[in-house]
C-alpha cells in the first residue's frame, strides 16, 4: 500500500486558507524545558527561530514527559515569516504562490 507523497508547495495544499487564531508567541529562550538550537543558517531567522505558538510549547512540554528518562525534544526552528519561508521556497525552486 503506498501513499502519495504531496509536497508543501503542492497547489492543493497551497488552496488551503490560512485562518490566523492570533494565539500569542513566547520564546523558548525564557524555558528552560525545551532545549533548542543552535540558531538555523539562515540569520533571517536568528531572533525568531525559538519563537512558537503557546499552545504547540504546551503539547510538546506534554509530550516530553511521554519520552523515556534522560531524553528531551530539541527545537532546531520554530516560526518562519512569510520572507523567510518564501526565500526558503525560492532557494529550492518551488514556487511561492
Amino acid at each position: 500500500m503506498s501513499q502519495e507523497l504531496i509536497l508543501i508547495s503542492d497547489p492543493r495544499v497551497c488552496a488551503i486558507p490560512i485562518k490566523e487564531c492570533h494565539e500569542p508567541l513566547i520564546d523558548i529562550k525564557h524555558d528552560s524545558t525545551l532545549l533548542y538550537g543552535p540558531a538555523p543558517e539562515c540569520k533571517e531567522t536568528t531572533n525568531d527561530y525559538t519563537k512558537m505558538r503557546q499552545s504547540i510549547f504546551k503539547k510538546l512540554c506534554l509530550a516530553q514527559k511521554a519520552l523515556p528518562e534522560g531524553l528531551r525534544f530539541r527545537v532546531y526552528e520554530a516560526y518562519r515569516s512569510l520572507k523567510v519561508q518564501q526565500w526558503l521556497f525560492n532557494q529550492h525552486g518551488f514556487s511561492f504562490q
